[in-house]
């Protein structure tokens, strides 16, 4: 299968798409010709963010992160070894693109390597 682009998505999306239905569909519906992709550290994120979002709810924890690791097969974890040397050429960039925390990097960092890899290929 070809896949158009790769996407990058960041811890407030994969959260959002254990909490509705409308992310998660959409990531479900174009990982077939998409490929989604996010720094690992965006998983943990989640997983730290999720659960007290659903305790405030009283809603079963559990679920939320069955969620989550359900989205690894649609959303495919970047390890930091393999965009952590675009950290320097992107963190500089991170006051021109706006208000962004030291986490958000990371995210931008997968960026430069995916379109990098494209480059290349």
């Amino acid at each position: 299968m070809q896949t158009n682009k790769i996407i990058v998505l960041d811890a407030n999306i994969l959260i959002r798409a254990v909490l509705g239905k409308k992310v998660r569909g959409i990531v479900e519906k174009y990982a077939l010709t998409n490929q989604f992709v996010t720094p690992e550290i965006c998983y943990h994120d989640a997983r730290k963010y999720l659960p007290p979002l659903f305790e405030k709810r009283n809603l079963p924890v559990q679920n939320a992160l069955d969620v989550l690791e359900g989205l690894n097969c649609l959303v495919e974890a970047i390890d930091a070894n393999l965009y952590g040397l675009y950290e320097q050429k992107a963190k500089p960039n991170l006051v021109l693109i706006g208000h962004l925390s030291e986490r958000d990097w990371k995210a931008v960092c997968a960026c430069v390597k995916t379109a990098l890899a494209e480059l290349d290929n």
